[in-house]
């Protein structure tokens, strides 16, 4: 909630700073108790006094009256919501977690753990790109619909350059990925693995950017319900299917449905259509070329042992990745100079 909002009052130079005093706490505690007697207490006190500290930093720089758009903004009733969704948010991260545990040995539980865990810095850039969203909505005068319409678009071409491309060598190498990362121990994690990564072409979408903006966290949070119940109902549906798979599944679709939820609700705030806000001919051509160049690259490669066929792949995914990069580039330079 505080790094929300020293985003919308710009002062991200004083985030940074907050940042980098936390990661310097938390390394410094990691590397003191590495080498001297190690104590799992004391990394978590650690940790937590790094957590304080940033904590204590934002807010000192946060101090007085947010205002946007020339309006005072009530902060106590978005801070009830925000951290509300935030609660539900890690209750649903974990919700499947749990119940594996519950119901599998914990060999079982490692086997499901190392299959459905996201790859982080696809949550980092979607989390980057939205700040940066959120700082530009939030100088937006008036309902500026086409300003809406151009930073949607903007940033899920710029995530779709990058995520699509990496969806896709996940999905044909994801055998050669997998084992090389945990290597034969946890083979049966594969088919929940492959799975989870469908998750990854929805992660193109900051949703709740605009609802922020317009100050109606009361539909993030009811998204975020919705989301949980739907992962919930999903579960007692499809766990008797496809077992693990089924939880993992459960979850993909939860979150496609509260996009979809979010995505509805921005198209009424701004009278438009969700297909207003997005250039879907271009994304579905992106991630066309992404899906025939991989697949022909994983026929062609085939012949090749590991490790040089993952190598040979990872090389057409960062090509692949750097073109469409440079193609996305070149269109904002042209709209920019008016070609």
């Amino acid at each position: 909630i505080a790094e929300s909002w020293i985003i919308k009052i710009e002062k991200e130079i004083k985030l940074f700073s907050a940042n980098l005093a936390y990661l310097t706490i938390y390394a410094f505690v990691h590397f003191y108790f590495l080498y001297n007697n190690y104590s799992l207490t004391g990394v978590l006190t650690g940790i937590i006094l790094a957590t304080l500290v940033k904590s204590i930093l934002i807010i000192i720089n946060c101090i007085g009256t947010l205002k946007l758009n020339n309006k005072v903004v009530n902060i106590g009733k978005q801070w009830f919501y925000l951290g509300i969704n935030d609660i539900l948010g890690i209750s649903v991260k974990w919700l499947d977690k749990w119940v594996i545990l519950f119901l599998l040995p914990a060999s079982q539980f490692a086997v499901y753990f190392n299959g459905a865990y996201e790859i982080p810095i696809f949550g980092l850039m979607v989390s980057a790109v939205g700040n940066i969203m959120l700082v530009e909505f939030s100088k937006k005068e008036g309902n500026d619909t086409k300003k809406i319409k151009s930073l949607f678009e903007d940033s899920s071409l710029l995530l779709a350059a990058v995520v699509f491309p990496s969806f896709c060598f996940l999905f044909f190498y994801h055998v050669e990925f997998f084992t090389l990362i945990f290597g034969a121990k946890y083979l049966a994690s594969i088919p929940v693995f492959v799975i989870s990564i469908f998750i990854l072409p929805v992660r193109i979408i900051y949703s709740t950017t605009v609802l922020q903006v317009y100050h109606r966290s009361d539909l993030i949070v009811k998204g975020a319900l919705l989301d949980l119940l739907t992962a919930i109902v999903l579960m007692f549906i499809l766990y008797p299917i496809l077992q693990m798979r089924g939880l993992v599944l459960a979850f993909v679709l939860s979150t496609y449905v509260q996009v979809g939820y979010y995505l509805w609700h921005t198209g009424k705030l701004i009278n438009k259509k969700v297909s207003y806000f997005f250039p879907f001919k271009r994304l579905a051509a992106i991630m066309l070329l992404s899906v025939v160049f991989t697949g022909f690259g994983y026929y062609l490669f085939s012949n090749f042992r590991n490790p040089v066929s993952i190598i040979l792949g990872i090389v057409l995914c960062i090509i692949l990745i750097a073109s469409f990069l440079q193609n996305y580039y070149k269109k904002r330079l042209n709209i920019i100079s008016g070609g």
